[in-house]
């Protein structure tokens, strides 16, 4: 894997790593040497072949302006790098949650538990019995985790926190 110039000028801006010296401490921590041959960071393997290329302890490159056509093509990308930066503990929370067969089960403190009466198609009441049997839940656990996951998207998940945490 080869790190191109403008995703390293990319990380140093968000790092806020100022000289190349920095910046070569930190990319060899993470795993990646410079490479002369390639003008690039390159990921350092994994097998015990020796690199045909220096470390960075040895060779700090100079910084270089990115060509325009490459900047053109990456800065399409920097506005959608930045959402996900800033969304990284919702997007780990829904990776997190995506098994099918994985259903999620909630604890409510306090409270006594009533009976709801929903009216919906005999369509979907056969769905959910032969969902219920075979994933081996109850009709309960599978409308409160919707109906859990139902306010939290559409903007009460505060809310739902407050509860959960009782």
């Amino acid at each position: 894997m080869v790190l191109n110039g403008d995703i390293l000028a990319y990380l140093q801006r968000k790092t806020e790593l100022t000289r190349w010296t920095l910046a070569s401490t930190y990319m060899k921590a993470q795993g990646w040497l410079w490479s002369s041959a390639e003008g690039t960071y390159i990921k350092e393997s994994s097998n015990c072949e020796k690199p045909d290329f220096e470390p960075i302890d040895e060779q700090v490159p100079e910084a270089k302006m990115p060509t325009v056509e490459a900047t053109v093509g990456l800065e399409r990308f920097l506005p959608l790098l930045e959402y996900l930066e800033d969304n990284k503990d919702q997007l780990k929370h829904l990776l997190q949650t995506t098994d099918s067969k994985q259903i999620p089960h909630y604890n409510f403190h306090g409270g006594n538990t009533i009976t709801k009466s929903v009216s919906m198609s005999s369509n979907l009441d056969q769905l959910i019995r032969d969902f219920s049997s075979e994933m081996g839940v109850s009709q309960r656990v599978i409308f409160e985790a919707a109906l859990i996951q139902f306010m939290e998207h559409y903007g009460y998940g505060k809310q739902v926190k407050a509860l959960l945490e009782g």
